[in-house]
C-alpha cells in the first residue's frame, strides 16, 4: 500500500508542474512565427520551450557577434558584440552609443557573405541615426535607455537600446532592437 501512495503522490505531483518545459513556445497566441537562421554560418540554435534563438558569427579577428531572437507577439533581436580588446574611450559619455554604430557598420558590411540568403541584406540606417540623434540631444548619455527608432502610431513600436559588459576576458556591447506588437 505504500507504493502505491507513492505512485499516487508521484503522478499528483509531476500533474502540478508547469508543462511549458515540454511545450512549443508558438503553439498558443503567437501572430509571429519562429525566429529563421539569419547567417550561413551561425550554428543556429532554437530553443522551442523558451522561445530563444541564438547564432554566433566572427566579424573580424578582434570581433565576435552573438544574435539572440525572440518571436511572438514582439520582435527582439539582441545584437552581442564580443572584443577582444577593451576600449580606450571608455571615460567619455556616450562612448557606447559611438561604438555600436561602428558596430552595426562592421555586421552591415560583413553579412553580404555571412547571410543565409543571398539575396538579403542588413541595413541599419534607421537604428544608427536613432542613437547619434539620442547622444546629441542628451548631454549625458546613459546606458538601456529604449530609443524610439521611428516615429510610429502607439499601437505598434520599434526601438533600440546600447548597454556595455566589461569582463576580465572580453568586453561587450549589447545592441538590443525590439518591435512589435504584431
Amino acid at each position: 500500500m505504500l507504493v502505491l501512495n507513492r505512485a499516487v503522490y508521484l503522478s499528483l505531483l509531476l500533474g502540478m508542474l508547469p508543462t511549458t518545459a515540454w511545450a512549443d513556445f508558438w503553439a498558443d497566441n503567437c501572430p509571429l512565427d519562429r525566429p529563421k537562421p539569419m547567417f550561413s554560418n551561425g550554428g543556429f540554435r532554437l530553443n522551442k520551450s523558451t522561445g530563444l534563438a541564438t547564432e554566433i558569427i566572427t566579424l573580424n579577428k578582434d570581433v565576435t557577434l552573438r544574435l539572440e531572437q525572440r518571436t511572438c507577439e514582439y520582435l527582439s533581436r539582441t545584437y552581442i558584440f564580443i572584443l577582444k580588446e577593451r576600449q580606450a574611450e571608455t571615460h567619455v559619455a556616450g562612448w557606447q552609443y559611438k561604438k555600436s554604430v561602428e558596430l552595426l557598420s562592421l555586421l552591415e558590411k560583413s553579412s553580404a557573405a555571412k547571410l543565409k540568403f543571398a539575396d538579403e541584406k542588413l541595413d541599419f540606417a534607421d537604428e544608427k541615426k536613432a542613437l547619434d540623434n539620442y547622444v546629441q540631444q542628451e548631454p549625458l548619455p546613459k546606458e538601456g535607455v529604449e530609443i524610439d527608432i521611428n516615429d510610429r502610431p502607439y499601437d505598434s513600436y520599434e526601438n533600440i537600446s546600447v548597454d556595455s559588459q566589461i569582463g576580465k576576458k572580453d568586453f561587450r556591447i549589447v545592441v538590443k532592437i525590439s518591435s512589435g506588437p504584431y
